[in-house]
């Protein structure tokens, strides 16, 4: 999806990161509370992108993101919503209309805080309509570029 991308360097380091770690070990670590946020957040992203080539791991990613992606105002973006830029910047129709309907759950804020921060300005309508259009999925929340 054309002006979705994400951190380069963090994928190499959680790659790096998870390297010797088989799905099952990434998908616990994802998802543990006594992990911390970070290292979740980390083990969330290294598990997206592992389902993006092995969708069995697609309802763990999703669950994994689901866990931290509540915006609140004036602090920075939830950590799981790197796993979703991720899925949202992938080419995977399978991956990004599997998301799409986890976020339809989310609340109103929720999810234009995730498009307007992952999305510039300027793209972000049209994006919305592409997914619109490709998913058949409407955001909750009208947009404005």
């Amino acid at each position: 999806m054309s002006g979705i991308e994400w951190d380069v360097t963090m994928d190499a380091e959680t790659r790096a990161e998870f390297e010797g770690a088989d799905d099952e070990q990434v998908a616990h670590r994802a998802i543990d509370a006594d992990a911390g946020l970070i290292a979740r957040s980390r083990a969330t992203f290294e598990l997206t992108r592992r389902a993006l080539s092995n969708h069995i791991l697609l309802g763990q990613a999703l669950d994994a993101i689901n866990l931290d992606h509540v915006w609140i105002q004036k602090q920075p973006p939830p950590l799981g919503w790197l796993g979703a830029v991720r899925i949202l910047g992938s080419a995977d129709t399978v991956a990004i209309a599997a998301l799409l309907q986890f976020v339809s759950k989310w609340e109103l804020s929720d999810q234009q805080g995730l498009f307007q921060w992952c999305l510039p300005r300027g793209k972000r309508k049209s994006t919305l309509n592409a997914l619109a259009a490709a998913h058949g999925w409407t955001p909750c929340f009208t947009v404005t570029d």
